[in-house]
């Protein structure tokens, strides 16, 4: 795998010594996936994470294969339940690597992974973060992950109640802009129409 040179390529912007080793590109479309503060039931969860799946699967839904997860842990401890989410894994399509931040003082686990959609769980991974994000024990995932496919030039990350949708090329984003525009908010549309009107 060259997924290091793949993002140098693609996402100059990225920075795999980041904190939470940050994919960025020159594009991002945010989509707001928040409840607000209240107490939620399992409906309000579940129609939260029926929306970022929604999302998900407009991505990456029928098209060319295969897709690159990054997992980013807190620390060094194997975030087990999203790793486990990922079947078929073996030595020769996934890569663990051990770092420090950019701080120099935070040591933490990157895990990636080349793989298939049908390979992937991503209704559970999406909907545990969605429940990370009103848990009052949220230490329980410890991690962060992008998906990036390849071919498009595009990824997902779902973090702290929103959908992050990235790509180099604006065109790319503007249907999902429109398809999800009420669950953008004010300011993250003007931010974005900037680059499109």
């Amino acid at each position: 795998m060259n997924f290091k040179r793949f993002l140098t390529t693609h996402f100059p912007q990225s920075n795999l010594n980041a904190s939470l080793g940050e994919v960025r590109a020159d594009y991002e479309l945010l989509i707001s996936t928040w409840l607000g503060y209240d107490k939620h039931t399992k409906q309000d969860l579940e129609k939260a994470s029926q929306l970022a799946i929604n999302i998900f699967e407009d991505l990456f839904l029928g098209h060319a294969e295969p897709l690159y997860a990054l997992i980013n842990q807190w620390d060094i401890r194997r975030d087990i339940y999203m790793f486990n989410q990922f079947r078929g894994l073996n030595n020769g399509n996934y890569e663990a690597w051990e770092s420090f931040d950019e701080t120099h003082e935070v040591q933490r686990q990157q895990i990636i992974i080349e793989t298939t959609l049908d390979n992937i769980n991503y209704k559970n991974i999406i909907s545990k973060f969605v429940e990370r994000d009103y848990d009052d024990t949220p230490d329980l995932i410890t991690s962060r992950i992008f998906f990036i496919h390849p071919d498009k030039h595009m990824y997902y990350l779902y973090f702290d109640s929103e959908v992050c949708v990235g790509s180099k090329d604006v065109t790319k984003l503007i249907q999902y802009y429109h398809k999800y525009y009420r669950y953008i908010n004010n300011a993250k549309k003007t931010e974005f129409e900037q680059f499109i009107l």
